[in-house]
């Protein structure tokens, strides 16, 4: 008995893959759900995370007024301050809970962990579109709607993310100080190195690469070597990354990431039309159209793509899906 269409893209891609591709607009859906599904899964793990978090730590009041405001005024010169406000009674330090940073840590990767998703799709067809099997078949928009199939054994972790978490989270080491709490939290939710939720996520991303290696062969006549090379390469790194790397960088990291891997995106996917529309304004007075040589729009491309998956690994988008 045959699968039905979509699982068989899933469990036997080797045979689902000859027909007709995906189409975009049913791409877009499968990426979204994924995403929205990973987005989900984290901020439902912050529950279990900010249980197995104790203690509280000592904070200054952000309702009480400065020193400056409280203190009683000693210069006649000074009107306005020679009244104490009625906040200056609130004690200046107060004690808070530990699992509310937690929870607020892990809450806090919903958003970036659907963009990695998307990101990832992205990055995906690019990669495939620039280094797989014949240029000559399989069109961006055939590997962009059948790419999209690869992210769907990510809903794996996602699902069972929460479940794992509510029997492992007490097993980390939190610290006491709001940013040792806030770093394990989030290294917890994301799946820490050798964690079962890390093994589960691994696992989902190996599947991943299985099927865009069979992508590769129906779609642009790889060999089967080449397309498990060229499949692995970013398996392999994402791996790497998501075991060495912290799940939040540094904002000013983030912002620049984010740069690199928007404008190398649109470099590697559109290198073509981005050339000619920079060519408009170089070649302000001069007639015709002047079409790139082939090797320019590769340097264009491969470029891009280099800049993209330099900003996919600033971003700490491998940790989110790993």
């Amino acid at each position: 008995m045959a699968l039905p269409r979509p699982l068989a893209r899933l469990f036997t891609p080797h045979r689902a893959f000859d027909g007709d591709s995906t189409p975009l607009s049913v791409a877009v859906g499968i990426v979204l759900l994924v995403a929205a599904a990973s987005a989900v899964s984290l901020s439902m793990a912050a529950t279990p995370i900010a249980a197995a978090v104790d203690g509280t730590v000592t904070v200054d009041n952000p309702s009480r007024p400065s020193e400056f405001v409280c203190e009683p005024s000693t210069d006649d010169a000074i009107e306005w301050n020679d009244e104490t406000p009625e906040s200056c009674t609130q004690p200046k330090q107060l004690e808070r809970p530990l699992a509310g940073y937690a929870q607020s840590a892990v809450s806090g990767l919903a958003v970036p962990a659907f963009v990695s998703v998307v990101s990832a799709w992205l990055l995906s067809t690019a990669w495939l579109f620039a280094f797989g099997g014949d240029r000559e078949n399989g069109s961006l928009a055939t590997l962009a709607g059948d790419t999209s199939w690869a992210l769907v054994p990510l809903l794996v972790p996602a699902a069972v993310r929460p479940l794992l978490l509510g029997r492992t989270a007490e097993r980390h080491q939190y610290g006491g100080t709001i940013e040792s709490v806030e770093a394990t939290a989030r290294s917890a939710a994301a799946g820490a190195p050798l964690d079962p939720l890390f093994v589960v996520s691994a696992v989902a991303l190996l599947w991943s690469g299985g099927i865009l290696a069979v992508i590769l062969q129906r779609r642009r006549d790889a060999t089967r070597t080449e397309a498990a090379v060229v499949a692995a390469v970013p398996v392999v790194a994402v791996l790497v990354a998501s075991y060495v790397q912290n799940p939040s960088p540094e904002p000013e990291l983030t912002a620049v990431g984010s740069l690199f891997l928007l404008f190398g995106l649109l470099y590697a996917l559109f290198p073509v039309q981005l050339i000619r529309f920079n060519a408009r304004f170089e070649l302000i007075g001069f007639r015709g159209d002047v079409e790139p040589e082939d090797w320019y729009v590769a340097l264009h491309r491969f470029g891009g793509l280099l800049a993209a998956c330099v900003g996919f690994l600033i971003t700490a988008a491998p940790t989110l899906l790993v």
